[in-house]
Parts: structure tokens; sequence; C-alpha cells
């Protein structure tokens, strides 16, 4: 039975919005990605297409994990979705799909141990069809959350899996995993190997104009220069990686930012910037705890942080 026109067009129409949501992502466009996957499911909806159906609700969700932060209400709502998605699916991309997102929703909340099973299994499902983008998404994923749970050996070569899957051309995901290898050298003591990787993948995330991806970069490089005992540059880094988390309303990336920029001016002997810093940490994430500023102020903050987790 050849399709009317109408349904010719609307297949065409959300594969044009499918297309422009996946660049959307790819860049860290989220909220233009929301936009359009919205309008995708609008018109998924109304073609009776099952599976075009999760798939968008699919995709709309792991747009909305991005953006959710810590709202557990929000995150509830789409692990409900995922799952339902993942139980009913016969699509095998959609049910790699849901079963990637749930597990990069466990990753978001912390849960490390849900996330590395649902990681495991989405890296399961790129397996049995050796599809190079959700083997290299996959294998990427299972760094983070081993790097999460401070497994640094595994990370490393499950981030060198996930580089060797990559397709030809896909610069974007190249700069954001070699900068994963970079950190995990860090903590490996290979500092110098570490810091050329993350210097690397900043470069090229900066030439795309990727902003919103640089923050992690900017996040490791100041960790790298106290560790080389700069902290000047670390400093530096440590400025950019704030300003860059407040503008995306990256609450963990803040965190972390203030840390490292609180540690960095108290080794340039600058006291009341870091007592400055450090009680802008206190009052924003920890004021339960009024006696951390006076505890910060009398440790080397790095040794604590994982910059994953």
């Amino acid at each position: 039975m050849v399709a009317s026109a109408p349904q010719r067009l609307d297949r065409l129409e959300l594969e044009a919005l499918r297309r422009r949501g996946y660049e959307a992502v790819n860049e860290g466009r989220y909220e233009e990605a929301l936009l359009l996957y919205e309008h995708a499911l609008e018109l998924a909806r109304e073609s009776g297409d099952s599976d075009t159906l999760d798939l968008f609700l699919v995709n709309r969700a792991a747009v909305r994990i991005e953006l959710a932060e810590d709202d557990r209400p929000a995150l509830a709502d789409e692990l409900a979705i995922l799952r339902e998605v993942l139980g009913r699916s016969t699509s095998l991309e959609n049910g790699w799909l849901a079963a990637y997102q749930i597990a990069r929703l466990y990753e978001r909340r912390r849960d490390f141990k849900k996330s590395l099973f649902y990681a495991r299994m989405a890296h399961d499902r790129a397996g049995w069809t050796k599809t190079a983008r959700w083997l290299s998404s996959s294998c990427n994923l299972l760094g983070n959350v081993m790097l999460a749970e401070s497994h640094v050996e595994e990370a490393v070569d499950a981030y060198r899996n996930a580089l060797a899957a990559l397709e030809p051309g896909d610069d974007v995901r190249r700069a954001r995993i070699r900068a994963n290898v970079g950190y995990c050298f860090l903590l490996q003591q290979r500092r110098r190997e570490g810091m050329e990787l993350i210097y690397g993948g900043l470069r090229l995330l900066r030439r795309l104009r990727l902003e919103r991806f640089s923050i992690s970069p900017h996040l490791d490089l100041a960790f790298g220069h106290l560790e080389l005992s700069r902290p000047a540059d670390a400093r530096r880094h440590a400025v950019l990686a704030r300003a860059l988390a407040t503008t995306y309303r990256d609450t963990e990336a803040l965190k972390n930012s203030l840390f490292l920029l609180g540690e960095a001016e108290q080794r340039l002997d600058l006291p009341e910037l870091a007592r400055e810093t450090f009680s802008t940490l206190q009052r924003e994430f920890y004021r339960e705890n009024p006696g951390l500023v006076r505890q910060l102020l009398s440790i080397d903050v790095v040794p604590l942080l994982n910059l994953r987790a």
C-alpha cells in the first residue's frame, strides 16, 4: 500500500526534526533540542506509529535528564517513561536508547550501581548490532560510571574502546572522550600526558564554540594545575569553569569550581578571597555545615575531589 502524501510529509518532517534535535544535543543546545522533540512528539502521536512515538519519548527524556540537574520529581517522571519503553519496545534502537538513558539518569542521581547495570545493558545491545555510535556512547558512559566509582584503570579501558568505536569525523565526541582519558591520567600521576589530552580536547571544543562542553575540561585543568603546583593557572581555569557553570546552570560543576577556586586562592596566599569563595560554597551547597569554611581553609582540598562523582 502506497503511503498518502500527508503521511509521507509527516515522515519527512519527523526525520528532519530528529536530525536537527540530534545535532542540537551533540552541540549542547539542549533547550533547542527539547523544543524540537516536543514538536516531533505531537506529529508522532498523530501518526499512530508506536516505535516512532517511543523514539521521541526517549529523545525528549534524554534532554530533560540533561536539564533536570537535581530535580528528583522531574527525573522520576522520565525514569517511568524510559522503563515503559524499555519493557515494551521491539525496536533495537529504542531499547538501546532507553537503557542508555536510564543509566545516564542514575548517573545524574549518583546511584552508580544502578547506572552501571543499565550501562552494561546498553553496551550489550550496542554490541549485538555493532552500531558504531551506540557502541562508542555506551563505552564512554561505562567509563564515566567506572571513574565515578574510582575504578580508574577500568575507566581508561572503556574510554579507549569508546575512541576505537568512534566514526570518522565525530570530532565533538572525540574531544570529550580524550579529555576524559586525560583526567584519568591525572589521577594516575601521568600528568604531562593528561594535560596534553585535556588541552587538546578543550582547544577543539572552543574552536567549535561548544561552551557548555568546555566546563569539564576547565575543571580538569584547574585540578591538574593544582597537582602541578601552578595555582595561578588553576585559578584562571576555575574562574572560567565557574562562569560557564553559572551560565548553563550546572550545579555540580559550579560546586567543583568553587572547591578548586578556593584551594587555588589559598595557595596564592589570598586568604580573604579563599574565605569568600568557600563561604559561597558553604552558603549555596552546605548550609547544614556551618563549620565547613574553617575546615576547608585548614586542609588541601584536591585529594578529596572526584570531578566525575
